[in-house]
């Protein structure tokens, strides 16, 4: 019998508000298990992100690192255990959704990518006027 699946929606739900608001911050960081191949996708460079909770620490990731569908969710507790393993590989519905949707929150809050598009606008108006 696996996790209640209603208990690991809200849970994803959940990092993906906070990470949104600000009060989850999430690091780049590599697989200690496997080599990394990063590839160069329409996102760009695939990464994984990790954040430590009081209680879990909590990654994310493209199962293939290329930055797309299947992602996977891992939930480690306290002392390092593997609590929680979801992945967007076979699912659809509510989980699904909240798998990808915590995937493209925490990506674009890692990578940071408004202040430089921010950046970025402002010179190319500054050449269009």
């Amino acid at each position: 019998m696996g996790p209640n699946p209603e208990k690991v929606r809200r849970t994803l739900e959940l990092l993906a508000t906070l990470t949104r608001k600000g009060r989850i911050e999430w690091e780049k960081y590599r697989s200690p298990r496997r080599r990394i191949t990063t590839s160069v996708t329409a996102r760009g460079n695939s990464e994984r992100f990790s954040t430590s909770l009081a209680d879990a620490t909590v990654h994310v990731y493209s199962k293939d690192d290329d930055g797309h569908h299947p992602y996977i969710v891992e939930i480690y507790d306290d002392s390092g255990e593997l609590t929680l393993h979801v992945s967007s590989e076979f699912g659809e519905g509510a989980i699904f959704t909240a798998i990808e949707n915590l995937y493209e929150t925490v990506y674009e809050s890692a990578t940071n990518i408004d202040p430089f598009l921010d950046s970025l606008i402002q010179q190319l108006e500054a050449e269009d006027e």
